[in-house]
C-alpha cells in the first residue's frame, strides 16, 4: 500500500489535513520536532496513543 505525497504521517498515525490543520502544516515543514513534541506529551501523560496528544497539540497552537 502506498501513501499520496502529501500524506503526513507521524507516529504510525496519518495526520489529517483538514482535521489537525496546524499540525499537518507543521509535519509538512518540519516533522521530527513535531513527532518529538507529540512523544514529549504522551511521555508525561504515560498515554502510548498518540491521538490524544495530537489533539492537545492542535487545539494549543489555535
Amino acid at each position: 500500500m502506498s501513501t499520496p505525497k502529501n500524506d503526513v504521517i507521524i507516529l504510525g498515525k496519518i495526520i489529517d489535513k483538514e482535521k489537525y490543520p496546524k499540525l499537518y502544516a507543521w509535519g509538512r515543514s518540519n516533522p521530527g520536532t513535531l513527532e518529538r513534541n507529540i512523544k514529549g506529551i504522551m511521555e508525561k501523560e504515560g498515554w502510548t496513543d498518540p491521538g490524544s496528544a495530537m489533539i492537545i497539540l492542535e487545539s494549543d497552537l489555535k
